[in-house]
């Protein structure tokens, strides 16, 4: 995406550690160019996951991964797959002003236990809202239409795509 105010790009990133916990991470560029051309934060990690509600930590496989990030009404929204507490397959929901420091706002979609739900894509189209996922288990890429950004999302109401 482009950097707020322009000059150049950023691309929001899942990073890992030796233990295998995920976090997300942040690269920027001047212009979109091969190797070379972009520069890690030394921010990072931007975002890892409450743990009141997420599990995880640096020391175990721990899931913060697959960013999605749009602009939208001022401010940076970025959905990204997660583990709940109790092991269920989540999309946690986080907000920036500035698309670096991230506020955790918890869950916004959880679904079955030891099913994770990854990829995903938030999406608003003719005042429609669309959030897209693939689900480990089930296989396949899934959608739910919702009344907003925020939702709320029903995992029992999404559909399969093909």
């Amino acid at each position: 995406m482009r950097r707020p105010g322009g000059g150049g790009f950023r691309l929001y990133y899942t990073g890992v550690n030796a233990r295998i916990a995920q976090a997300i991470g942040i690269a920027e560029a001047p212009r979109l160019a091969g190797n070379g051309s972009w520069v890690r934060s030394a921010a990072n990690p931007v975002f890892r996951p409450d743990t009141a509600w997420a599990r995880w930590r640096t020391d175990a496989w721990s899931d913060a991964r697959d960013p999605c990030v749009l602009e939208r009404d001022g401010a940076f929204w970025m959905v990204l797959s997660a583990t709940t507490r109790d092991g269920r397959g989540a999309l946690g929901l986080a907000r920036s002003r500035d698309g670096v420091r991230f506020e955790d706002l918890g869950p916004l979609l959880a679904g079955e236990r030891g099913d994770p739900i990854e990829s995903s894509q938030l999406v608003e189209i003719g005042g429609r809202w669309f959030l897209l996922f693939t689900s480990g288990r089930e296989g396949g890429t899934w959608v739910i239409e919702g009344p907003g950004l925020r939702g709320p999302w029903d995992h029992a109401a999404r559909r399969r795509l093909g």
